[in-house]
């Protein structure tokens, strides 16, 4: 249910979104274009938003930002209250800039303001797996394969070579007693270092802390930002690290795991929020069964610290 904050925000923006419907001596005419405006915006609150293959939505009559962003929200199966929705509102602006100038306007009217048959983008541009993925060179270097990917995915545009995943291994001081030292500590310096901008995120390994993480990541990949993710191997039961890239059209995640084995679990491919939310939060030994469901066996308690590192240019 939307709360009275938001509820109270989304009568503001719907007043300010109608505004420009030209007024003129037939007041009356005004007024019923006002009313039927907020109708159809009433309607139109809990519809399935319409995403384009270019991950665009054509703009509506009765439509507005904090109603797209609700709707955006719960296609994707997040939280819509005010917070989130003030939050995604400001996305929205963000990947949009420049493309439509009331988004950009010099005051708080003209941002609010959406015209019909825009086509307003909802998600960034498709992500390109071939444009950062690489494997791991070692079964220890998955810390400094998995920066080398968002280095690629940010900056370079191309996967990372050999030199690169070295050279953060170094820097680093990755070696194969010990792994990656260190990550939250570590990880955001060797970014920083790199010229990206970056933030550890890091997490009690009590099952109450799992919806925080995964919110958290949500928010983060909604603003455009990549991450670093510590897991528990779902295939070898110890540390890891893997690289999200974002997610596409249908919410799934675009998973970069450098270990070269990732394919029979199926990380080659987008994963649904759930998938991604058991294997990071958990020590778990994953399987498909015949119907291609994912299947969970625990491994016992998670090992090493649990959070992610995002990043961005």
């Amino acid at each position: 249910m939307t709360s009275d904050i938001t509820a109270d925000a989304q009568a503001s923006e719907s007043h300010k979104a109608i505004s420009k419907i030209p007024n003129n001596s037939h007041s009356h005419l005004h007024h019923e274009a006002i009313h039927s405006w907020l109708k159809v915006s009433a309607e139109r609150a809990n519809l399935p938003l319409d995403i384009q293959e270019d991950g665009s939505y054509k703009v509506q009559f009765g439509d507005s930002l904090s109603r797209i962003a609700q709707r955006r929200l719960a296609h994707d199966g997040e939280n819509a209250d005010g917070n989130s929705t003030a939050i995604e509102v400001g996305r929205l602006r963000s990947i949009n800039k420049g493309r439509h100038p009331s988004i950009d306007g010099n005051t708080k009217t003209q941002r609010n303001q959406l015209a019909q048959d825009w086509d307003l983008k909802v998600y960034a541009e498709p992500v390109d797996r071939n444009r950062f993925y690489t494997h791991q060179p070692s079964s220890w270097t998955c810390g400094p394969s998995s920066i080398a990917m968002a280095l690629s995915e940010l900056k370079l545009g191309h996967p990372p070579d050999q030199a690169l995943i070295d050279q953060i291994t170094k820097d680093t001081n990755t070696e194969p007693k010990d792994g990656f030292p260190d990550w939250p500590v570590v990880m955001p310096k060797e970014l920083e270092h790199l010229g990206l901008k970056a933030q550890a995120h890091y997490y009690d390994t009590a099952a109450e802390a799992v919806p925080n993480e995964m919110n958290d990541l949500d928010h983060e990949l909604s603003l455009g930002h990549v991450a670093v993710i510590h897991e528990d191997d779902p295939l070898t039961g110890d540390g890891h690290f893997i690289f999200v890239a974002g997610r596409d059209q249908n919410g799934k995640y675009i998973i970069g795991d450098p270990n070269s084995y990732s394919v029979e679990i199926h990380m080659d491919q987008p994963v649904d929020r759930s998938v991604l939310e058991t294997i990071i939060t958990q020590n778990v030994q994953m399987s498909y069964d015949k119907a291609g469901q994912p299947q969970y066996k625990s491994r016992g308690d998670y090992k090493g610290e649990r959070g992610f590192t995002s990043v961005w240019d």
